[in-house]
């Protein structure tokens, strides 16, 4: 018997456990910046942006709407520089690009830090820093799922939920700012990140994309175990490695991934083939639109939340307040997603494994419709929260947010999930980055329509997001 599947089958499982586990607890706080809202008070009081007002002025919309153009550059900036973080993946490998990612980071973190009345200007650097380093940490961290390929749905949906809920980290700092200042909690948590993530650079990641499937460990003589007579323990190993091995044979049976695999290849043979591609097109169009309306929702928070509830101040302090908080839903809302996408993709196998398909395109396609479920409903989320924005409730804002962090969740988890399987591993990088540069382009319309009222610019937002129904209606009926 083959000492291989028997040491994938004892060990595999518990190091990659271990090891998916330090991700998610390393994406916790990385993608702080989108709580930015619960900030704002606290910068407001440390006089930043306070150059925008005049002198007897005490509410002063120059200085909040200050904030929130910051943060479209952080996302902007974020996604179009991103392109040169998957380039850097793909050419000079993980491990590099983590250890970057990390020196940049601790730099942004230190700069929210340091930022006060006199260094403005350095909020929209730390936004950029923190922005494009966090990013880069969530596509290195994707990798992983190649070490689960039944469940790459579910796992990058939890490693995208826990980069969503570390929004939750700026709410925790803008609640214990009076007792600690804002400086020493940017500080520790530079630190911290500086030090985690430069162990997770260093012993969690491999080179390069194509080597996280893979374990170097070699079998030693102590992985064999041979049952002895009554011992119970050994025998129901036999069994499951028995089990293991039918099941091996089954997948090689129906080769799906093998025709599949070999069409990824002949198909896409360069990065020009694959931007000039059908399942490109698709993707991007629904991402950037998508993309739009989820950044929308939060730079125009504080405009919705004048216009549903008028001189209602202490509402609208409160809501903006807890917005950070209700982020952290993202990690309990991600199983879902993953669900969700593990789910109608396992249908779709079955359908593929079932038929007698001869086309490699078309099993191609087949594998691609797996993602159309996802897609369509996040079509739905985003119109129906944008068709919420017009309603003045309370309520309503709540389940508005609920959509909000539905969508967040399905945006990234279904769109990196579709570049992994629509291209291949070793292109990943560069085209899942060139997707989000052309998505943050896109989010430029931002900056003109937070100069419009709320009535208008929802409306605009609104039709917009019908466009998203376009990429999962082509997928469900596209065969070659």
């Amino acid at each position: 018997m083959s000492s291989q599947p028997i040491w994938l089958w004892t060990e595999c499982p518990r190091v990659m456990k271990i090891e998916f586990g330090t991700h998610c607890v390393d994406k916790g706080h990385r993608g702080y910046y989108y709580g930015y809202n619960a900030l704002i008070p606290i910068y407001k009081q440390l006089g930043v942006f306070a150059s925008q007002c005049k002198s007897n002025e005490t509410d002063c919309p120059q200085q909040e709407e200050m904030f929130h153009k910051a943060f479209i550059v952080w996302v902007v900036v974020q996604m179009c520089v991103i392109t040169g973080a998957g380039f850097l993946m793909d050419r000079v490998g993980l491990r590099a690009l983590k250890l970057i990612s990390v020196g940049v980071y601790f730099l942004g973190t230190l700069m929210f830090a340091f930022t006060s009345g006199g260094s403005s200007a350095l909020f929209f650097v730390a936004g950029i820093f923190t922005a494009l380093s966090g990013t880069s940490f969530l596509i290195c961290s994707h990798q992983i799922s190649s070490m689960f390929p039944r469940y790459r749905g579910f796992v990058v949906s939890l490693l995208s939920g826990a980069f969503d809920s570390s929004g939750f980290v700026t709410y925790l700092i803008g609640q214990t700012a009076p007792g600690i200042s804002l400086r020493t909690s940017f500080v520790v948590l530079a630190c911290c990140a500086l030090i985690y993530g430069t162990g997770m650079g260093l012993f969690a990641l491999k080179r390069w994309s194509s080597e996280m499937g893979e374990d170097g460990k070699q079998p030693s003589d102590s992985d064999f175990t041979t049952p002895e007579k009554g011992d119970a323990e050994n025998l129901a190993s036999l069994l499951r490695i028995t089990l293991f091995h039918h099941w091996i044979r089954s997948s090689n049976r129906h080769s799906v991934d093998t025709r599949i695999q070999r069409y990824l290849e002949k198909r896409y043979t360069s990065f020009g083939r694959c931007i000039r591609s059908w399942p490109f097109v698709l993707v991007t169009l629904w991402f950037m639109v998508a993309l739009l309306r989820f950044c929308y929702f939060l730079t125009q928070m504080s405009q919705q939340l004048v216009y549903l509830f008028g001189d209602d101040t202490e509402t609208i302090k409160h809501l903006q307040s807890i917005s950070s908080a209700l982020l952290m839903c993202g990690f309990l809302i991600s199983p879902v997603s993953g669900v969700i996408l593990d789910s109608s993709r396992a249908f779709y196998r079955r359908r593929m494994s079932r038929s007698s398909i001869s086309d490699d395109a078309e099993l191609y396609w087949m594998s691609l419709r797996g993602i159309a479920p996802a897609f369509l409903m996040l079509a739905v989320t985003a119109v129906t929260l944008s068709g919420l924005n017009f309603v003045k409730s309370k309520i309503t804002y709540y389940i508005a947010f609920v959509l909000f962090v539905v969508l967040r969740s399905l945006l990234f988890s279904a769109s990196v999930n579709f570049v992994l399987i629509a291209f291949p591993i070793q292109r990943f990088g560069t085209v899942n980055g060139l997707v989000n540069t052309i998505g943050g382009i896109f989010s430029l319309l931002q900056y003109g329509l937070i100069r419009w009222e709320a009535v208008p610019s929802n409306a605009l937002v609104t039709a917009l997001t019908a466009l998203l129904f376009i990429s999962p209606v082509i997928l469900f009926f596209k065969k070659q």
